[in-house]
């Protein structure tokens, strides 16, 4: 219950103002919006209080970059891509082996120089894919916090509902049930544009819907519940929009480039050191070669959030509503709007 009624401090970031002191909250009511503030139009004419949002946000939607052939083969199919990248390997190892069979003498003693610059060279590519594979996992596991903290946001939000009770707080609580189950289809939705915009566009509406409906209930009642509801329904809508900022951006194609780029300039050196001592050694070659792909196409997949089978998982959502529909069978008067008989 202490999560009903905890102290609110004033604060205004951007997204919706958070209502925690007298002055922003009577701004709600009255609709006159404090310094740094205005009001923004949304779908269907609706006004919500906002901020301004950082430019990021635009750029997100129109995607900051062409998409590199690597990323459109990979959006295809991550198996397309491993077998893609393990061919040009073993052309760069090839290659490289028939130069240094070209530049290879059979009565010149091995060059030892040549192997310790080949050495080094692999062992740097190694530690960059080190560096890469902790990054993408970074990401993947922030998408994954996101996840969990919008979902208990919504949570706070739909008891807050529940707490404030009469029509309008069972109103809202039934419309945040409703919008859960959008977050759930966002999370989990394909690498789709027309689909994610279609899903942003419904998630923007009932936003405002909700919203609207606590503007509603704040002029009926300006009391401490209203006020809390207000502030957790804020955050959801924060939260929202640091989900799909997250969701926006997958791994740089400078960054698949320069690690490509990297792999196959070692495996030519390598090639080529096989090349002067007239040993293709293709086998062993083979293997390495399978496991610098197995790594590059890993980072791939944790880094972009709609692409192979590394996917963050929604399962927080659904423990929401799980959870929500246990307390409704358990407390059926959480549901009731009428009076109460005696």
């Amino acid at each position: 219950m202490w999560r009903l009624f905890r102290p609110i401090p004033p604060i205004v970031e951007f997204g919706l103002i958070r209502a925690g002191g007298s002055a922003d909250f009577s701004a709600l009511v009255t609709g006159r919006a404090p310094s740094g503030v205005h009001y923004r139009s949304s779908i269907g004419g609706r006004n919500r209080l906002r901020t301004r949002l950082p430019a990021w946000s635009a750029q997100g939607r129109k995607g900051a970059s062409p998409m590199s052939l690597l990323v459109q083969i990979a959006t295809f199919s991550m198996a397309a891509l491993a077998l893609v990248l393990f061919l040009l390997q073993v052309a760069a190892r090839e290659i490289g082996y028939a130069l240094g069979r070209r530049a290879g003498r059979p009565d010149a003693p091995p060059a030892e120089g040549v192997g310790v610059v080949i050495t080094s060279m692999l062992g740097l590519l190694a530690f960059v894919l080190g560096l890469t594979l902790a990054y993408a996992n970074t990401r993947f596991q922030e998408r994954r916090q996101e996840a969990l903290a919008e979902a208990q946001a919504i949570g706070t939000s739909w008891l807050r509902a529940q707490a404030v009770g009469q029509t309008s707080g069972a109103e809202i609580a039934r419309l945040l049930e409703d919008y859960t189950r959008l977050r759930l289809d966002f999370v989990g939705a394909p690498n789709d544009p027309s689909a994610l915009e279609a899903l942003e566009r419904r998630t923007g509406a009932m936003q405002s819907e909700i919203w609207e409906r606590l503007v509603a209930l704040a002029r009926e009642r300006p009391d401490p519940v209203v006020a809390a509801l207000m502030n957790s329904l804020n955050e959801c809508f924060d939260r929202a929009m640091a989900q799909r900022f997250a969701f926006s951006r997958g791994p740089a194609p400078q960054l698949l480039m320069l690690l490509l780029g990297m792999a196959m300039v070692s495996m030519g050196g390598l090639g080529y050191q096989f090349g002067l001592r007239g040993r293709p050694l293709r086998t062993p070659s083979a293997l390495l070669l399978a496991m610098w792909t197995a790594v590059l196409v890993l980072i791939i997949d944790l880094g972009a959030p709609r692409l192979g089978a590394v996917r963050t998982d929604p399962a927080p959502y659904r423990w929401t509503l799980e959870s929500w529909r246990v307390d409704q069978r358990r407390c059926p008067l959480a549901t009731h709007t009428g009076p109460l008989k005696s």
